[in-house]
This record gives C-alpha cells, structure tokens and sequence, in this order.
C-alpha cells in the first residue's frame, strides 16, 4: 500500500519536470490557436495523422496536384466520440512550450476507429454534398484502405464537385505560414511517447 502511494505522489512531483523537461529550450507563452475548419468557401484540407507509416507516397500518389498535410505521430486524447478534446490547461501547456496552432477537425473519416471503408467514403460523400461549404477532414496514413481506396474516392468526389484541396496554411488564409516551431535536430535511435 505505501509503495503505491509512494510511486504515485513521485509521479505527481515528477510530472511537471517532464512538461519543462520536453519544452523548446526558449519557453514562449502565447495564445494558442484552435483551428478546426477552413475559414474560405471552396477549400477542403485533408489532414492525416499518426504517421510516418508506409503509405504516405500512395497518398501523395493519389492527390495528384491538390494538396494535403500530414500530422507526425500525432498521439491525442479523446473526448469519446473520436474528437481531440482540450482544455485551458491543456493549451496553457501548449503555449508554454512553443505551440502556435492546435488542429482539431470538422468531418472524421473515423478509419482511426476501424470504420468500414464505406463508412469512411460517407464522410466525403457529406462533405461533397454541403459545398461550398469549407472542410477540414481527418484521416490515418497508416491504414492501406485509406491510403488506397478512401483517399481516391474522396479526391475524386471533393475535386469533381468543385472543391480545392489545400494544405493547412492555406485553409487557415495564411498560405506559407509555417505553424512549428524549430526546437533542434530530431533525436535518432529509439524514443518513446
């Protein structure tokens, strides 16, 4: 019993030395952005998470000319229902260590929730239906279903209807707007989250 208390106030102490610990060495605080739609009519962003995997070519392959952005090794937290859910400690956390921009979404192809692909397709097929309407669409560069037979159909339903598929930046109105900040050369061998 006493180890259990033990070991959890030590996580507890230790755990805002890990917060620092994994900052920018130059700690800013700013407001932190919540972005989840685009703001102009026309405009899907597709956006993809948790890679690098093996399928990020086949999704450049399939977008052609249009473009899209890809979220690295994007761990969140849901809310439930598949959103990211956050807070103001949350963006706090954020801000103290550099971060300009969160993304959320406004369609989920919920292949992260192992959606049948038909299901997944839905979600364009919806999309498609309110345009102009601006979007901003989640999906998974890990799953070969997505990479091969969603993101197709859903470039080739958005792109026929009207759309324009753009990159973040540009879904922002701030095309070319780099929303990272530089912390350093990424670390080599193993790491963990």
């Amino acid at each position: 019993m006493f180890s259990k208390i033990a070991s959890i106030a030590l996580g507890v102490a230790i755990l805002p030395s890990l917060l620092v610990s994994a900052a920018p060495t130059q700690l800013h605080k700013q407001q932190v952005t919540v972005v989840s739609n685009c703001i102009n009519s026309g405009q899907v962003a597709l956006t993809f998470d948790d890679g690098l995997y093996q399928y990020e070519l086949d999704i450049i392959k399939h977008l052609g000319e249009s473009k899209a952005t890809f979220f690295l090794n994007g761990n969140s937290e849901s809310d439930g229902d598949g959103r990211m859910s956050y807070n103001d400690l949350l963006l706090s956390a954020l801000s103290t260590r550099g971060y300009k921009k969160m993304f959320l979404w406004s369609d989920d192809t919920q292949d992260g929730n192992s959606a049948p692909v038909d299901q997944s397709k839905g979600v364009f097929d919806l999309v498609a239906a309110a345009y102009p309407e601006p979007r901003m669409i989640l999906g998974h560069s890990v799953y070969n279903s997505t990479a091969n037979d969603v993101v197709p159909y859903g470039v080739d339903k958005l792109t026929t209807k009207g759309y324009k598929l753009v990159a973040v930046d540009t879904c922002m109105g701030n095309e070319g707007e780099w929303p990272y900040e530089w912390v350093g050369q990424p670390q080599t061998g193993k790491w963990q989250c």
